[in-house]
């Protein structure tokens, strides 16, 4: 406010935290912003590798390395509950989804804080239960239309649409997809979780709203060759006024 005046907060970047979090700056740490300028993400040497899927690259060469040291891997094995020794306070297996139980001495529990809760049950952690969390729809369209969209990132602050921003992933990685065809990703945090939610909308839904307010926003009709489209409840912590990093330790359970 005092560098760039309060017009800039009110009309730049309250929108923006608006996209994000669902809130204006005002109730955010100025902390969290602090950190996200001085990240310096597009100064990093590393970034998208052609002719490969970055992600898959990095998961394979880890599982590799594991592997290797003796891990045993379970994969899509889904973690339904803990199985807690009250007296000892700790956690003594994890009862999958399929009813079998992996004994466990310790667990590293690299979780959103919601789904650790859940898995707790009514052993919960203050500092965890308190920290709130938004969700994302993304929606990849591939198109061999011309669009009117020439640059990587496109945020949507004033008038408001179903997406907040649009990535056109073609140009961050010019060889992901076939030659010819544009690569739009739309995508909305969602902080709402009732029953209208975005996040409980179809695939159909989202994507027909997303091709609706494209042709609202740049008076063109869409016409995808194909859509992915993602609903990810728990995306990124609400980095609320005052927001404090949770402790290592469970504060209820000696070994999370």
């Amino acid at each position: 406010s005092r560098i760039a005046g309060e017009d800039a907060v009110t009309r730049f970047f309250d929108p923006l935290t608006l996209i994000k979090f669902g809130l204006p700056c005002s109730a955010l740490s100025a902390s969290w912003l602090r950190a996200r300028l001085q990240a310096g993400e597009s100064g990093s040497k590393y970034g998208y590798m052609p002719n490969a899927d970055w992600v898959s690259v990095l998961v394979d060469a880890l599982q590799k390395r594991m592997v290797e040291a003796g891990v045993d891997i379970q994969l899509n094995a889904t973690a339904s509950r803990f199985q807690l020794n009250h007296r000892m306070n700790r956690v003594s297996g994890v009862i999958r989804e399929d009813g079998g139980v992996l004994k466990t001495r310790s667990v590293v529990a690299a979780l959103t804080p919601p789904i650790l809760e859940q898995l707790t049950g009514d052993v919960s952690d203050p500092q965890l239960s308190k920290i709130q969390y938004t969700g994302v729809v993304s929606t990849v369209m591939a198109t061999r239309q011309n669009v009117p969209l020439d640059r990587y990132w496109t945020n949507f602050i004033q008038p408001n649409f179903s997406f907040g921003g649009i990535f056109r992933l073609d140009l961050l990685n010019d060889s992901l997809g076939h030659p010819g065809i544009r690569l739009l990703n739309f995508c909305t945090h969602v902080r709402d979780r009732e029953h209208g939610s975005m996040l409980r909308w179809s695939p159909d839904q989202i994507e027909q709203t997303y091709r609706s307010d494209f042709k609202r926003r740049f008076g063109m009709e869409l016409t995808p060759e194909w859509c992915h489209t993602s609903r990810i409840p728990y995306y990124s912590p609400v980095f609320v006024n005052g927001y404090q990093n949770p402790s290592v330790q469970h504060s209820r359970i000696q070994n999370v």
